[in-house]
C-alpha cells in the first residue's frame, strides 16, 4: 500500500502530523516504511502517529519471521508477526493481524493485534494487552493495566491484569484469573483455582472456580455461579440460575437467584437472600433484611433481620438428636407456624430490630421500600 497526502487529509489528520509526513515524505510512502520511521525518528516521539496510521488503514497481508525478535523502541507492523522463539520489546508492540510467538511476549508498553496474539509461554505487558479476536498463551498473562478480546482470553496458568480483564466470549485459566478492576466475559468465566475482582465479576453465562470466587462489587451470572470453597462480594451475588459453593456465601448486600443456593458452610447476606426454589447451607443461614424462598433449609440456625417468607422452614438439619440445644429460627416476624417443619422460632429482640431498622433506612433515605 502506497500512502499520499491526499489519503491523509481525507481522514482528517492532524496538521503536525502531515506536516511531518510531508517533511519525511514528499511524494508520498509505502506504508511500512512510514509505520516504520514513526517508531525510530529521533527527533519527535511520531509512535502514535504510526498507531493512528494502522487505525485508519488497517492490517495487510505481510508477514515478518524470525528465530527471535527485539527492539529498543516500539513495533508497529501492518500485517503478521510470527517469531520461533522470544519477542522482547522495549516499548509498544502493534500489530495489523497476528502475533505469534513459540516462548515469551514481553513489552514496556502496550500489547495490541488486530487478530490474535498467541505465545508458546508467558505474555507480559507494561501497558494493555489487546486482541481483534483472540489471545492464547500456554503459560501466564500479566499486565498492570488491561487485557481485552473480542474472542477468548485463555492461559495454561495465571491471568493477572492491575486494571480489567474484558472477553467478548470466555474466560478461562488453568490456575487463577485475578483483576484490580473488573472481570467481564459475555459467556463463561473459568478457572482451576480463584477468581478474585477488586471491582465486579460478571458473566454472561457461567462462573465457575476451583477453589474460591471473590469481589469486592457485586458477582453476577446469567447462568450459574459455582466455587469449590467459598463465594464472597462485598456487594451483591445474583445468578439467573444456581448458586453452588462448598463452603460459605457471603454478599454485603444481596444474595439472589431464580432457583436455588446451595451451600456446605454458611450463607450471609446484610441485605435479603431471594430463591425461587430453594436455600439449603450445611451451617447458618442469616440475612439482614428478609429471606424469601419455596423451602429454606439450614444444618445449623436460620436467622432474618426483617421475616422469613418460606413454604417449608427446616433449621438443625444436622444437629445430632443427643444434642440439647435446639434449633433456632429467628425474625422480626413470625412465620406461618404451619411452614416450620424442624426448629423452634425466637423473635428478634428490640435492639436487633432497631439496629437493622437503622442500617436500612441510613442506607435508603427518600425510598419507599417494597
Amino acid at each position: 500500500m502506497f500512502i499520499t497526502k491526499e489519503m491523509l487529509v481525507e481522514k482528517d489528520i492532524y496538521e503536525d502530523d502531515l506536516k511531518w509526513f510531508e517533511e519525511q515524505f514528499p511524494n508520498g510512502g509505502d506504508y511500512q516504511e512510514v509505520l516504520n520511521l514513526t517508531t525510530k525518528h529521533t527527533k519527535y516521539n511520531k509512535a502514535y502517529f504510526g498507531m493512528w496510521l494502522l487505525d485508519q488503514f488497517g492490517g495487510i497481508n505481510t508477514v515478518l519471521e524470525a528465530d527471535e525478535l527485539t527492539s529498543d523502541h516500539s513495533i508497529i507492523f501492518a500485517g503478521s508477526i510470527i517469531v520461533k522463539g522470544d519477542i522482547n520489546v522495549a516499548r509498544d508492540l502493534i500489530v495489523g493481524k497476528d502475533i505469534k510467538a513459540g516462548w515469551n511476549i514481553k513489552t514496556g508498553g502496550d500489547i495490541k493485534a488486530g487478530r490474535n496474539i498467541v505465545a508458546g509461554g508467558d505474555i507480559e505487558s507494561g501497558g494493555n494487552i489487546d486482541a481483534g479476536n483472540s489471545i492464547i498463551v500456554s503459560e501466564n498473562i500479566k499486565t498492570g493495566n488491561s487485557i481485552i478480546a473480542c474472542e477468548f482470553i485463555k492461559a495454561g496458568k495465571d491471568i493477572k491484569a492491575g486494571e480489567n480483564i474484558k472477553s467478548s466470549w470466555s474466560i478461562i485459566a488453568g490456575v487463577s484469573i485475578v483483576a484490580g478492576g473488573d472481570i467481564i466475559a459475555h459467556c463463561n468465566i473459568i478457572g482451576d483455582e480463584y477468581v478474585k475482582a477488586g471491582c465486579c465479576i460478571h458473566a454472561g453465562n457461567d462462573i465457575k472456580v476451583g477453589k474460591d470466587i471473590k469481589a469486592n462489587g457485586s458477582i453476577v451470572a446469567e447462568g450459574n455461579i459455582t466455587a469449590i470453597n467459598n463465594i464472597i462480594s462485598d456487594y451483591n451475588i445474583i445468578a439467573n440460575y444456581n448458586i453452588n459453593s462448598g463452603n460459605d456465601i457471603k454478599a454485603g448486600r444481596q444474595i439472589q437467584t431464580s432457583t436455588y443456593i446451595n451451600a456446605g458452610g454458611n450463607i450471609k447476606a446484610g441485605w435479603s437472600i431471594d430463591a425461587d426454589g430453594y436455600i439449603y447451607t450445611g451451617k447458618d443461614i442469616k440475612a439482614g433484611w428478609s429471606i424469601n424462598t419455596g423451602c429454606v433449609k439450614a444444618g445449623l440456625d436460620i436467622e432474618a433481620g426483617d421475616d422469613i417468607n418460606a413454604g417449608s422452614i427446616y433449621a438443625g438439619l444436622k444437629l445430632p438428636i443427643s444434642v440439647e440445644r435446639k434449633p433456632i429460627i429467628k425474625a422480626r416476624i413470625e412465620p406461618n407456624p404451619k411452614n416450620i417443619m424442624l426448629g423452634v422460632f425466637v423473635p428478634s429482640n428490640k435492639e436487633e430490630v432497631e439496629c437493622v431498622n437503622n442500617v436500612y433506612y441510613k442506607r435508603n433515605a427518600g425510598r419507599k421500600r417494597c
